[in-house]
């Protein structure tokens, strides 16, 4: 039987070997498919084991809607199993751009090699509170640059001054986090529901006195391939898992007594200020009343003062209105007098004016008189002394044309004005031998006489222009008062 099957296989086989060969290519590709199908998911399964180990991706998250303290911590880290435990704050925020509102989910930033640490693909972490570190997609989505400023805010009625210390921050980094392997994001209560990458800034900049959520990472072998062999890795966990969740039953009962103590501690505090406040308004009203009741006296009393000044307030207006009467009067006598005095003070300057012209006119004939004065007495000497010179040359022993020629050749006056002439004569003794030709001492007296006249003039005419000037600014300012 056998022999006659496989001797037929081979006929066939033989008679149609095209249609073998695609049977057998269709198998292999069958096997190849099924083969690879079954190896993709360990493979995937064991490329996330290693990527969560290698950023130390978190074993547990968490969190308490009464939010979690330094203490919850430190009674995390007592459990059996728990290898490492950290805080963290995290808050969602709404950032503009391009007109659309994004969310962002707003992370503490780990330590470089704390739980759930990032991956920097471009740039460096934040180091100052004003720093940010975005998600890769998100920033090349966005089409962001290092360097951007991010602007934040609160997504709905409430001020996230009340959460953040800073509202702005400068993106110095972009990076990857475990936290965000899935391409589909958490819902968010805040803008457009949905959240569309992460943020990361210092911790310092969160104003929360409570922490958001407190990170596990257990000491079990089976952390290190919880995708590949996930039931033994849950196995492992439940204890640890169950003792957390225990902790948390003990930790919440904790920290709601802690809230409402220090809720009625405020509680009481408020009711105290409420109870001072009350009795501090009390004896306000009290004194408030007290100068109610005084100022009503006052107001009487004020009334009657009110009657009684009304009356005499009528009687002043009655002299004030006469006062202003006769002011008015007073005024306008007083303008009168006023125009008439401008007048005057107008007349007297032209006089003034006049007078200086008369003796400017004067002054200018004194300076030419004693010019031709000058003049001529040097024309006079030059002459004599050459009348003097002729004679001499006549007689050059006669020892008087000699002496009277020294004499006349030894006077300094060529070029001088008439008084350095006057000077020079009479420092040198000649004043009486020039009698014959001029009484020189007779013009000084008559030009001194009439320059002295002159000086007279203008001081009076100064003392007069002063008076007026005074009496026109008298004028102008209203000083001046009819006598």
């Amino acid at each position: 039987m056998k022999k006659t099957f496989f001797k037929n296989l081979f006929r066939d086989i033989k008679k149609s070997p095209s249609r073998y060969l695609s049977i057998v290519i269709i198998i292999a590709i069958g096997v190849a498919f099924y083969a690879g199908v079954r190896a993709t998911s360990p493979a995937m399964k064991m490329s996330g084991d290693s990527y969560f180990a290698k950023n130390n991706l978190m074993n547990f998250k968490l969190i308490s809607s009464l939010g979690l303290t330094k203490d919850d911590l430190a009674e995390v880290q007592k459990q059996s199993g728990v290898n490492k435990a950290e805080v963290s704050y995290s808050m969602d925020a709404v950032v503009e751009k391009d007109k659309h509102s994004l969310v962002l989910n707003i992370n503490s930033l780990p330590d470089e090699n704390g739980i759930n640490s990032i991956r920097m693909v471009r740039g460096r972490r934040a180091e100052s509170a004003n720093e940010a570190v975005v998600e890769e997609k998100f920033f090349e989505e966005n089409k962001l640059t290092l360097d951007d400023k991010i602007v934040l805010t609160s997504g709905n009625d409430t001020k996230i001054e009340d959460s953040l210390k800073n509202t702005q921050f400068k993106i110095v980094g972009t990076a990857e986090s475990p936290l965000y392997v899935y391409a589909q994001r958490q819902l968010s209560s805040v803008g457009n529901g949905t959240v569309s990458g992460f943020l990361y800034i210092l911790p310092e900049v969160f104003k929360s006195e409570v922490y958001t959520e407190i990170y596990v990472r257990t000491d079990i072998t089976q952390s290190k391939s919880s995708l590949l062999d996930n039931e033994s890795y849950k196995e492992n966990t439940y204890m640890i898992e169950k003792a957390l969740k225990d902790l948390g039953v003990s930790r919440n009962k904790i920290r709601y007594a802690e809230v409402l103590k220090t809720g009625n501690d405020k509680l009481a505090e408020a009711q105290d200020k409420l109870d001072s406040s009350r009795k501090e308004a009390a004896e306000k009203f009290a004194d408030g009343y007290k100068k109610l009741d005084d100022a009503r006296d006052k107001i009487t009393k004020g009334k009657k003062e009110l009657e009684r000044n009304e009356v005499l307030l009528h009687k002043k207006i009655a002299e004030g209105t006469k006062q202003i009467e006769d002011g008015k009067k007073k005024i306008l006598s007083g303008e009168k007098e006023i125009s008439i005095r401008q007048k005057e003070i107008e007349s007297g300057k032209l006089q003034i004016a006049e007078g200086k012209k008369q003796l400017d006119e004067g002054e200018a004939k004194l300076k030419a008189g004693k010019q031709q004065a000058a003049d001529g007495i040097s024309a006079t000497i030059s002459a004599e002394t050459g009348k003097v010179k002729k004679l001499m040359d006549s007689d050059p022993t006669n020892q008087v044309y000699i002496d009277q020629y020294n004499s006349m050749s030894q006077l300094d006056i060529k070029g001088k004005d008439f008084d350095s002439m006057y000077v020079s004569l009479k420092e040198g003794n000649q004043l009486e031998n020039m009698k014959a030709l001029f009484d020189i001492e007779a013009l000084k007296n008559n030009f001194d006489q009439s320059e002295a006249e002159t000086n007279s003039g203008r001081q009076k005419f100064a003392n007069n222009e002063k008076k007026l000037l005074e009496g026109e600014v008298q004028i102008n300012q209203g000083n001046w008062v009819s006598a």
